[in-house]
């Protein structure tokens, strides 16, 4: 399932990353949110894709759509920024097969490719992983590269927040309460990392929002969350560098491209933290 606005530019290399998957998937929901770029076209061209319509603003209301309307067992959910490795969906079938207690799964983020790519990845594994055990059972989800089941989202789509924040860490905190939520580097998928082209406080205030989220609920040891945040916010340069630098259709790093001009932040629709 995948939440769209405004994403006619990067939908075609997310959608060809499934239509090149290993396992094919059952079905893949593309939930138009009120997009005025051509993101409805993109995704018609592709057969196996169906488009739903979301009119309500906020990537809250998208993916609850999607989450919904879907009609498998399992929900895989990425943004259309997202590139998925070949053998996503054959992972999550296994990383969901393996435990029959799992109720929802974050998997691999990766950026970059290349030497300076590892370096960046490392480090994200690094604190997904350290994330995962300190706020444990309330594993930190991320709507890039997760993926629930289906009876779970029944049990807990009435209970979710309506209102600001990053809907994916609230999921995270009610499906918590159920039951297991898991951190497994199997399912791969590279994503952009738009919130690195924009300002300095829009970034700050972005990453603030994840720590405010679990006081909000009251998650125990939800202070170390600001670890999280201190840290990339200290090397906010460094990653805005690196992220004007990812050459779309290579995804390896060229400080040519850091002037050319092409970067457009992650459009935000309405009030939602996307």
């Amino acid at each position: 399932m995948i939440p769209v606005y405004n994403e006619a530019a990067a939908l075609p290399a997310c959608l060809e990353a499934l239509a090149g998957q290993t396992a094919p998937p059952f079905e893949v929901l593309v939930v138009d949110n009120n997009s005025t770029d051509d993101s409805v076209l993109v995704a018609a061209r592709y057969p196996f894709v169906t488009v739903l319509h979301e009119k309500r603003q906020g990537v809250l209301h998208a993916r609850s759509l999607g989450f919904t309307a879907a009609r498998g067992d399992i929900i895989g959910r990425i943004d259309a920024d997202t590139e998925v490795a070949p053998d996503w969906i054959k992972q999550l079938q296994r990383v969901f097969t393996e435990d029959s207690e799992l109720l929802a799964v974050v998997g691999q983020m990766q950026y970059l490719y290349g030497k300076t790519g590892a370096l960046v990845n490392w480090f994200d594994r690094f604190w997904r992983g350290r994330m995962a055990r300190l706020l444990a059972p309330a594993v930190p989800l991320q709507g890039a590269n997760m993926a629930l089941t289906k009876s779970a989202w029944n049990r807990v789509k009435s209970d979710v927040c309506q209102g600001p924040g990053h809907e994916d860490i609230d999921l995270s905190y009610h499906l918590s309460r159920l039951g297991k939520t898991a951190h497994d580097e199997r399912p791969i998928a590279l994503i952009a990392f738009r919130q690195a082209y924009g300002s300095f406080w829009k970034f700050v205030s972005y990453v603030l929002q994840t720590p405010r989220d679990y006081r909000r609920h009251r998650v125990p040891g939800a202070w170390h969350m600001y670890e999280v945040a201190l840290f990339v916010i200290l090397v906010y340069p460094v990653l805005a560098i690196l992220a004007r630098g990812a050459d779309p259709k290579t995804h390896r790093f060229s400080w040519r491209y850091i002037w050319s001009g092409k970067h457009e932040p992650r459009v935000n629709p309405a009030t939602f933290v996307d």
